[in-house]
């Protein structure tokens, strides 16, 4: 099992409805090639974790980066796990508060590309 944290910035704050449009299309393309995850975003700014098997999430994670609803997409990690931590969950979502939302500079981090190589390595539940 393949796992990818990435942090990005909205081109524009977004709705609840615009983020209900993204959650709806993430949800159908996720369970059609068997990702699972999850979207927080708060005030412009997106973190979202994908897992499922190495090419898949590596595939889905260059769309979201191409995606020009957002900029500033980084890797903040990446890796290999034994199994799913959100098993039952095509793509969660929650709205960061002020107190939990993580701050990074837009644009100051360099973007990373998931490792390609061939080494050993919503609210609530979709």
């Amino acid at each position: 099992m393949y796992y990818l944290l990435y942090a990005s910035t909205a081109v524009e704050r977004m709705n609840d409805e615009q983020l209900e449009s993204i959650l709806e299309v993430y949800r159908c393309n996720n369970a059609a090639v068997n990702v699972s995850g999850m979207l927080l975003y708060d005030d412009g700014s997106f973190i979202q974790f994908i897992e499922g098997e190495k090419s898949d999430v590596i595939d889905l994670f260059e769309r979201i980066a191409e995606d020009s609803r957002h900029f500033g997409v980084f890797v903040l990690d990446q890796g290999e796990a034994d199994q799913r931590c959100l098993p039952d969950w095509k793509m969660g979502y929650s709205r960061l508060s002020k107190d939990t939302s993580y701050a990074y500079s837009s644009g100051r981090g360099q973007r990373r590309q998931p490792d390609a190589g061939n080494g050993n390595p919503e609210k609530g539940r979709a």
